[in-house]
């Protein structure tokens, strides 16, 4: 008979009374073996009360793994059973693997039934080249010993939702969890819940995406559970992949930060379903370098600032504050109608959040139609009272009629601003401005 593995070792030592384990008599060799067995996983797969106990016999620390961002990865939940098999460990053992376009190590290799579900997940997506494998190596080489206990199918949300954010480049946000099986022609199905959630909760997972029609099983799981992991729904009634991993895709789809490159951060921001959170990013993380780059293309083109610039207010307030930023304004006057007085406010914040010293000037008008008609009087008030090159109109936000009366009323020498774009998904693509600047003498 072949020796035990590591894996098989530490399994039988984990079966071990969990109030035995605690003893200071019986549960000293325990700890040592489990320790040496599992190595690492440990961290993953023990119990709170089982990590605290190691902390206190050896000292040092026994901290549950960090949880962030992880490009391809993800964590798939196994289930006890029957429960309880192994008291020292988590009710559903947590498993963090990896996407990545290389084969995995031999060491790193899953167990087979998630890798066969992580072959199936790979074409069903469209993306056969990539493969899946674990974050740590397995302990003693191989995963016999749990591979008879390891029902796979549940792992089909974490796995398909991880595959689809790295593909676009970006990366999961491995404190968000989720739990369903997907069978082709029927859609998302039901899965155990009850050990996932404990499991979860203990690992400081934030949010966990369940079957929808579990939630109400979900949520009272997680009663007394605490803290409880923010339990969400997954649609049930679709065979659209893509629907249904909707409102997973929108949480795990981790932020790109500062270091990123700007196709990265971009694309996060296109892809993003959720408009406020893409606002958002775009605010703090996106704006003052767009700003940056459109200052040094005026710069280019005109080489220096104006004095003054009138803007439109819009939907897109960002377009006014690109255009202040870029023509560097000593003063901006600034139209809008009433029902856009709270995007004037985010104008002003932004303008503050950028350490803008522009000095703001409004003119406020009851319907879009006045606004249109009294645009090209307020441009030409404007342009009677400065020399020619001092005065810039934006002539990117606002209706065309704006546009139109804006661009009518300006005299010849006022810098007369137009930034392009792409668009991609109803949306501007960001890095991908390009402005123009003429002035009116030049028709």
């Amino acid at each position: 008979m072949a020796p035990a593995t590591a894996l098989e070792q530490g399994l039988q030592v984990a079966q071990t009374p969990l109030e035995e384990f605690l003893s200071d008599h019986k549960g000293r060799l325990a700890a040592c073996q489990l320790v040496k067995c599992l190595g690492a996983w440990v961290y993953w797969w023990a119990r709170q009360r089982v990590l605290q106990h190691l902390q206190k016999r050896f000292g040092g620390h026994w901290e549950r793994p960090s949880l962030g961002p992880l490009a391809g990865g993800c964590i798939v939940w196994f289930e006890q059973q029957p429960r309880d098999r192994w008291p020292l460990l988590l009710p559903a053992l947590p498993l963090p693997v990896v996407w990545s376009r290389q084969p995995p190590e031999p060491a790193k290799r899953p167990p087979l039934p998630l890798l066969r579900l992580a072959q199936q997940v790979a074409h069903q997506l469209g993306h056969p080249d990539w493969h899946l494998q674990t974050l740590l190596p397995v302990p003693g080489g191989n995963w016999s010993a749990l591979e008879d206990q390891l029902k796979a199918a549940s792992g089909w949300a974490p796995l398909a939702a991880a595959l689809w954010v790295a593909a676009q480049g970006g990366r999961s946000d491995l404190r968000v969890g989720a739990t369903g099986a997907w069978i082709p022609k029927r859609g998302l199905q039901p899965v155990l819940l009850e050990g996932k959630l404990q499991a979860a909760a203990e690992l400081g997972i934030r949010q966990f995406f369940v079957p929808e029609c579990q939630l109400p099983q979900a949520q009272r799981a997680c009663e007394g559970v605490h803290p409880a992991p923010d339990v969400q729904p997954l649609p049930t009634g679709t065979t659209d992949w893509r629907e249904t991993l909707h409102p997973l895709l929108a949480q795990m789809d981790y932020p790109p930060d500062e270091h990123a490159s700007p196709e990265v951060q971009a694309q996060w921001y296109v892809r993003q379903p959720d408009l406020q959170k893409a606002r958002h990013y775009y605010h703090r993380m996106l704006l003052s370098p767009i700003a940056d780059r459109l200052r040094k293309q005026w710069e280019a083109q005109v080489g220096q600032s104006c004095s003054q610039l009138v803007t439109i207010i819009s939907h897109n307030p960002e377009l006014a504050v690109l255009t202040t930023l870029m023509t560097g304004a000593q003063r901006v006057v600034v139209l809008f109608t009433r029902d856009q007085a709270p995007n004037l406010n985010v104008f002003k914040r932004l303008l503050r959040q950028a350490n803008s010293q522009v000095e703001i000037g409004t003119r406020e008008f009851a319907t879009a139609e006045e606004l249109a008609q009294q645009a090209g009087p307020v441009v030409g008030e404007l342009a009677d009272q400065l020399p020619p090159e001092h005065l810039a109109v934006d002539l990117t936000p606002g209706t065309k009629e704006m546009t139109l009366a804006m661009f009518a009323a300006a005299r010849a020498g006022n810098r007369l601003v137009y930034l392009r774009h792409r668009i991609q998904q109803r949306r501007a693509v960001p890095f991908s401005e390009r402005l123009r600047v003429f002035d009116r003498g030049q028709g």
